[in-house]
């Protein structure tokens, strides 16, 4: 995205928070793109044209990336001089956590068992939502942030957005398997 013109919250002009409103989120990206759109800046110059296709492609790179919780709590540390760096690895409980849990889905797969996988997709929705509050609580404390309160906070953001990672890899493989079930 070009600089100038500010990161997501910036180009879709909404406050700068982990808790969005998906509907909110979602309204302000169509209005923005129906305003931006190719047909509506057909009559224009060239160059007008150019930056409203430019300006529609930030708008959509802004709505993909607050979209997502992991690239929107980035977006906020950053914002906040939060230096994240490489994401720590997992506990090795939310490992062997994770290995339980795909070997669950395995099993059930092998079983041909719908229900078990919609199960184990519901409880790994569950734990992505409930790793959001997580980042949500902690990009939420109020005041600036000194050197050393900014790592202690980088090192929990990051151990949380790597489980989240994980559980969003799980739910998508439970539900590609749900998917693939229907066919």
């Amino acid at each position: 995205m070009d600089s100038s013109a500010g990161d997501a919250f910036d180009i879709l002009r909404l406050e700068p928070t982990f808790e969005l409103d998906g509907k909110v989120l979602a309204e302000r990206h169509r209005a923005l793109s129906l305003m931006l759109h190719p047909d509506r800046h057909a009559g224009r110059p060239s160059a007008e044209r150019r930056m409203a296709l430019e300006r529609a492609m930030q708008v959509n790179s802004a709505y993909k990336t607050l979209r997502d919780p992991i690239a929107r709590a980035e977006l906020l540390a950053r914002r906040r001089g939060i230096p994240l760096g490489d994401a720590p690895a997992p506990s090795i409980e939310f490992l062997e956590a994770t290995m339980e849990r795909r070997e669950a889905l395995s099993a059930a797969v092998a079983r041909a068992d719908r229900a078990r996988i919609e199960e184990l997709a519901r409880g790994g929705k569950v734990e992505q939502a409930e790793h959001c509050a997580r980042l949500s609580e902690l990009l939420s404390r109020p005041g600036p942030v000194s050197d050393g309160a900014a790592a202690s906070l980088a090192a929990l953001l990051g151990a949380v957005m790597s489980e989240l990672r994980y559980l969003r890899r799980f739910v998508e493989s439970a539900e590609a398997e749900l998917e693939a079930g229907e066919s």
